[in-house]
């Protein structure tokens, strides 16, 4: 197994921590999803966003240590992985600049305050 395959693996478990009933109604005006290598992050924040019809969804991650050979920045890629789940209603914000958690929450706030 690849060393990119073997990090993938984990990332389902780490995922399904806590876990919501279909019927629990989480709300909020915004999700900001972080960037990482782990891309199902992305399949898993859309589908989430998707289930609670969450209205605005920004994505934040530039290119960080894993992620400097990806044809595009962590935020553009999980972007391009979630639109499809998500509803057409959905406002979806990229912020591309971001190198590590504090600067995903700094700046994707900036970004909301903006929008």
């Amino acid at each position: 197994m690849t060393k990119d395959a073997s990090d993938n693996a984990i990332v389902p478990r780490l995922l399904t921590v806590p876990t919501f009933n279909q019927s629990t109604n989480l709300t909020a005006d915004a999700v900001i999803v972080l960037g990482s290598k782990y891309r199902d992050v992305a399949r898993f924040a859309g589908a989430l966003c998707a289930q609670h019809r969450y209205p605005v969804v920004v994505f934040s991650g530039g290119r960080g240590r894993n992620t400097s050979d990806w044809p595009s920045t962590e935020a553009e890629t999980f972007e391009r992985i979630a639109r499809p789940i998500l509803p057409a209603s959905t406002r979806v914000l990229l912020e591309t600049h971001a190198t590590n958690t504090g600067e995903n929450i700094r700046f994707s706030r900036r970004l909301l305050a903006d929008h």
